[in-house]
């Protein structure tokens, strides 16, 4: 595929979305598809993004203790998902 192609494949793609308002819908797959990786491997073994829901990510926590301990560490890793999606969607993480 050359790189005009490619640009053109993208541009068709974009309008794709955009026609059919799917951005909201990507940006709640992908947070709970790189949670792993935004958190780090401690806290992913412990824990299981379930849904995103009016801005709001849900995730199941192992322990009552860690989700205390995640509570407290809710704004740092809402900062960090927000950075990796490159918007402001995520409003709130309520672990249950």
């Amino acid at each position: 595929m050359t790189q005009n192609n490619f640009f053109l494949l993208n541009d068709i793609i974009d309008k794709i979305i955009r026609k059919h308002k799917l951005e909201k819908i990507i940006l709640e797959g992908r947070t709970i598809k790189e949670w792993n990786e935004v958190v780090g491997e401690r806290i992913a073994e412990l824990t299981k993004p379930v849904k995103v829901s009016d801005g709001k990510l849900f995730v199941q926590v192992l322990s009552n203790n860690w989700r205390t301990e995640l509570i407290m560490l809710r704004p740092e890793i809402k900062k960090k998902i927000n950075e990796k999606m490159g918007n402001e969607f995520l409003k709130d993480i309520v672990f249950v």
